[in-house]
């Protein structure tokens, strides 16, 4: 069975993969993984040095770096966050600013607090009823400059809202 674990080894390995499958070209290469249903971010990027995360999280907040089993420190300003542990393969790649998280996104305004919302919104990129997703935009945009620009590829039972269009 391939679950979340599978999927975030997978795609952390394809930078690796794709510079080993020709070693003379490495064009650039942006991966865009969605995990719907269940993923939570304040396991994946927890706050560690926010009293609120572990008051609010007393059973499932994340020992926080230096613990065994804790985060892994991203070295930023301010409120610190950590990186989940099973996630430790993916350092390198943000210690080298290849890797970046969109951490605590969500729908702008009082009350708004639909998950579901939130996702279609993203995955839009704007509010309203947009049929189209942002990267079939960006794919359009790209293959009238240049037939080779923007290439996608997905794995799911469904095409992801976002490749909409």
């Amino acid at each position: 069975m391939f679950n979340r674990r599978h999927l975030l080894a997978t795609a952390a390995a394809l930078p690796a993969l794709s510079l080993a499958s020709n070693p003379d070209r490495t064009p650039p290469r942006w991966i865009v993984v969605l995990l719907r249903g269940a993923v939570d971010g304040l396991s994946v990027c927890a706050p560690y040095e926010e009293r609120a995360y572990r008051d609010e999280r007393p059973g499932i907040a994340i020992a926080p770096p230096g613990s065994e089993h804790g985060l892994i420190d991203l070295g930023a300003a301010g409120p610190k966050f950590g990186l989940h542990p099973a996630l430790a393969p993916l350092m390198p790649l943000w210690q080298a600013g290849q890797f970046g998280l969109l951490h605590a996104s969500g729908l702008v305004g009082a009350g708004r607090r639909s998950h579901f919302e939130a996702q279609d919104e993203l995955e839009a990129g704007g509010r309203g009823t947009l049929s189209e997703g942002w990267l079939a935009r960006l794919m359009a945009d790209g293959a009238q400059a240049d037939a080779q620009a923007v290439r996608a590829l997905y794995s799911g039972p469904i095409r992801p809202k976002l490749l909409a269009g």
